[in-house]
């Protein structure tokens, strides 16, 4: 995996000085109502794993969250946040989207080479992620959430990273060969607007900031997008 530790303290430097961020996890706004009404339906199992449900009733990662983070390395870290299999087997399709989308190191996707590489390599340390991709609706539900993404809009510095993750993974998703044809002509044109748009506006607000970090997310995408394999069908769309 070429020059990953390389960008992997690049991009926590530029993230320290961004938010003063210190990769502690904090609850991102989402569509909370989505996993409180898991706790619902399913009452037992937010009784037997009440680390991962709020006083609310909303999942989060609480394994991880209550953990003292300082003292947890890389790989202790990630199986905090390892969702317990009969959580993620249980959930639909937007529920497992959601949690994943949660998912605290959302962001290190964007430390590898591809896209493709980024999504192989962080599920074979997260298996809710590996289910989510098993599921037949998922390609569809990336492209209306990626698709009703505004990137225009003021980034809050504080969830900068979960939302670059959640970019990553969404464009991720979609660009897979399989996906390819899960979409149609119209939706397809769509997808490589959208992701164009998304290099440009976080360059542009990175410029207009006068802030790095929107910069090397930007030339980031733009790597990754042109090590799409040639035997993928995408690449002759970009």
């Amino acid at each position: 995996m070429k020059n990953v530790k390389k960008y992997i303290v690049v991009m926590c430097a530029l993230l320290l000085v961004a938010g003063g961020f210190t990769f502690i996890y904090k609850q991102v706004n989402g569509k909370e109502e989505v996993m409180k009404s898991f706790s619902q339906e399913h009452k037992s199992l937010a009784k037997k794993y009440p680390d991962w449900f709020n006083d609310k009733g909303e999942f989060y990662y609480g394994t991880y969250q209550k953990a003292d983070q300082d003292k947890l390395n890389f790989h202790e870290m990630v199986a905090k946040e390892q969702i317990p299999k009969e959580l993620y087997q249980a959930m639909t399709t937007e529920q497992l989207f959601d949690a994943v989308e949660k998912y605290p190191t959302l962001y290190t996707l964007g430390v590898y080479d591809s896209l493709s590489l980024a999504i192989q390599s962080v599920s074979e340390s997260f298996d809710a992620m590996k289910e989510l991709q098993k599921r037949e609706d998922i390609v569809q539900l990336c492209y209306e959430h990626y698709l009703s993404r505004d990137l225009t809009k003021e980034v809050d510095l504080n969830k900068i990273n979960q939302e670059e993750g959640q970019l990553y993974f969404e464009a991720g998703i979609l660009l897979q060969k399989n996906s390819y044809k899960k979409l149609n002509a119209s939706q397809r044109s769509k997808v490589v607007k959208k992701i164009k748009e998304h290099i440009k506006d976080y360059a542009d607000s990175g410029k207009k900031l006068g802030n790095q970090t929107w910069t090397v997310i930007s030339n980031e995408i733009d790597i990754q997008l042109k090590q799409i394999d040639t035997k993928n069908p995408w690449s002759k769309e970009f």
